[in-house]
């Protein structure tokens, strides 16, 4: 006597999050649980996580039966290059001088974690003051460049009395 059995192979996947990001992100692709899996990429568990441009599939299998699914494709955007040129140290009473240098051009500067546009040495105080460029590309990919500036403090001059000079 043979009884038949139906085994139900469903090769969907799914996506932990967009497959489409930038460098330094990652997605995880899933298949349904209870079978034997076989990734594109030689991987043998029911999730995988993805950090490369590529296309991904899973075969699934059970009882001799095997179901391959539909291509996903993961696009890893790279982050942008950004620069930024070194500044001058300042005097605490010097002008305030404008925030330049970043590149490419259109991002924001940050001066001690402050948004800003200008460092005004007499706000911030002496010391080292840290400069972050942050530029966002058209995908959405940010990258950062940092530069320090000295506020120097003024020095101190102290005078003694004059005795009168006379000849």
């Amino acid at each position: 006597l043979y009884e038949e059995q139906t085994i139900a192979l469903d090769a969907t996947v799914t996506t932990s999050g967009a497959t489409t990001f930038c460098e330094g992100g990652e997605v995880e692709l899933s298949a349904a649980s209870g079978f034997d899996y076989l990734w594109s990429n030689g991987e043998s568990t029911q999730s995988i996580v993805v950090d490369a441009t590529g296309t991904y599939s899973v075969t699934i299998s059970q009882g001799g039966c095997s179901e391959t699914s539909n291509n996903i494709g993961v696009t890893v955007h790279s982050n942008p290059s950004v620069t930024l040129g070194s500044f001058s140290d300042l005097c605490e009473d010097a002008q305030s001088i404008t925030l330049t240098g970043g590149s490419p051009s259109g991002g924001s500067y940050t001066v001690n974690g402050n948004s800003a546009t200008q460092l005004d040495p007499s706000q911030t105080g002496t010391g080292s003051q840290t400069i972050v460029y942050t530029y966002t590309d058209q995908n959405n990919c940010t990258g950062t460049a940092t530069e320090s500036l000295v506020v120097n403090g003024l020095p101190s001059v102290s005078l003694t009395s004059f005795s009168d000079l006379c000849e």
